[in-house]
């Protein structure tokens, strides 16, 4: 049996792990809500994330209604939800629980790469969107990234995105279109602001002129949209 990394989440069972991976250990362990209608998939997720000792599985749930009461009652710092779940789907459970618990990051993971699936769930409020064949590893490092804010989606959904937008004229200014493309490249507001030698109030600023301009409600959507509209590459 090969290491984790090269298992795809779907084929990934308890106890099929490979001891051999390595692994980051941090004081406080990134708390995680998971959820899937799929008994054998959930339960796939949940023992590849206890895997490592800097992640902790607080909560699973099989419905949207189930992912959004765990998220309510055990404040974790990501959710993974599958996007189509019953009784509420993934990216309704997203909605609901960025107004419940805005610093809650959502990961949405989905049986295939569709572009337009992706744009919605990053204009649900999703800060990563991830097809259900991409390898555990790449989940994990993603639950990682989306704990630092960095927003979470493969090259080949990007590709997607790119090949079905059709690019037009960009609403934001030059500047903002720079702030963009650093966004784009996971820089912090801080480091935004020493990049373009400014304030990190102005930078906030530009931010929210940016995602107002563009429809978005945070740094993942504003990215995932201006793919959709052709102007990041």
């Amino acid at each position: 049996m090969g290491p984790v990394e090269d298992v795809p989440v779907e084929a990934l069972r308890p106890g099929r792990a490979s001891a051999e991976t390595p692994f980051m250990s941090i004081v406080a362990p990134i708390r995680v809500v998971v959820a899937d209608d799929h008994p054998m998939v959930l339960a796939s997720l949940e023992a590849l994330i206890k895997q490592w000792p800097d992640l902790a599985v607080v909560a699973t749930a099989r419905d949207g209604e189930e992912a959004v009461d765990a998220v309510r009652s055990t404040k974790p710092h990501i959710a993974v939800l599958d996007v189509r779940m019953p009784k509420c789907d993934g990216l309704e459970a997203t909605r609901r629980i960025k107004v419940e618990r805005p610093d809650t990051s959502v990961i949405i993971i989905s049986g295939g790469d569709d572009p337009a699936s992706a744009l919605r769930a990053f204009q649900a409020g999703a800060i990563g969107f991830l097809p259900k064949a991409t390898t555990g590893r790449f989940l994990v490092e993603g639950i990682r990234m989306a704990a630092g804010g960095r927003a979470v989606v493969t090259a080949e959904t990007v590709a997607s995105m790119l090949t079905n937008s059709m690019p037009s004229s960009t609403p934001l200014t030059s500047r903002e279109q720079m702030i963009l493309e650093l966004v784009a490249d996971g820089q912090t507001n801080d480091k935004i602001a020493r990049r373009l030698q400014v304030s990190v109030s102005t930078v906030k600023a530009q931010l929210t002129a940016m995602f107002e301009k563009l429809g978005a409600t945070d740094r993942a959507s504003a990215v995932a949209i201006s793919f959709r509209g052709g102007w990041l590459s």
